[in-house]
């Protein structure tokens, strides 16, 4: 049985779903349960997929700290 992050921690949308396809250069998926639909659209067949999650990106660090992290 899969494992999935509790729901109140994702923000539901299809651009993140498992069953959604990313269409190239415009802001709608391919859903294998609803067909083409916008990527902010919410469906009751909304599963999480965390390889779809884009991460923040790590802060960068002044030189003075990156001299003192290194040695």
């Amino acid at each position: 049985m899969k494992k999935h992050a509790p729901v109140s921690e994702i923000e539901r949308c299809c651009a993140r779903c498992e069953h959604a396809t990313l269409l190239s250069q415009c802001d709608y998926v391919l859903c294998n349960k609803k067909g083409a639909v916008c990527e902010t659209h919410v469906c009751r067949h909304f599963l999480y997929d965390p390889l779809k999650r884009a991460p923040k990106r790590l802060p960068v660090l002044p030189l003075s700290e990156r001299e003192t992290a290194s040695e």
